[in-house]
């Protein structure tokens, strides 16, 4: 299987360091090999020039020419609604949990163990009960032959 996502113009990337991390823009040209050109008037990234090692790429995508103006960058971004597009993606999710998480105080940290503490025992307590039932179904099942006559075991051989 190749690769899925290249870096062109117009290609969405997500900043994963560096000052501007955490943020989305569009590549609005490639430099060289290792860094591109990069604009995202819409989400607080000014126009400037990046190391390919800070970004990763996203599927998201505009189309935009070479070396578009921030004009119409934000006319694309705006009118495909990457944005929003961004937040409905699981990557972004994902992003937001993590973060939620790292913010939580040591009492928010103990109140959640606390919960899943508690769920985890439901849970148990669920399979549990239907491992019995399907224990007695399946002793059920032995007990009758076809025809539902009852079985005696045999006596065993000395």
């Amino acid at each position: 299987m190749g690769f899925t996502k290249f870096i062109q113009v117009g290609r969405v990337v997500y900043m994963a360091s560096g000052p501007l991390q955490g943020k989305i823009c569009a590549v609005v040209n490639i430099i060289d090999q290792n860094r591109v050109l990069v604009d995202g008037p819409c989400t607080a990234v000014r126009r400037q020039v990046v190391n390919l090692k800070n970004v990763h790429i996203t599927n998201l995508r505009i189309r935009i020419p070479h070396t578009a103006s921030t004009a119409m960058v934000r006319e694309q971004w705006v009118s495909r609604n990457i944005s929003s597009t961004w937040e409905a993606t699981r990557w972004c999710r994902n992003l937001r949990a993590k973060q939620r998480t790292e913010s939580l105080t040591d009492f928010e940290r103990f109140k959640l163990w606390k919960l899943r503490k508690a769920r985890t025992a439901i849970i148990r307590g669920a399979v549990s009960k239907l491992k019995i039932q399907a224990k007695k179904n399946k002793l059920e099942k032995t007990k009758t032959k076809k025809g539902g006559k009852k079985v005696a075991k045999k006596p065993a051989a000395k």
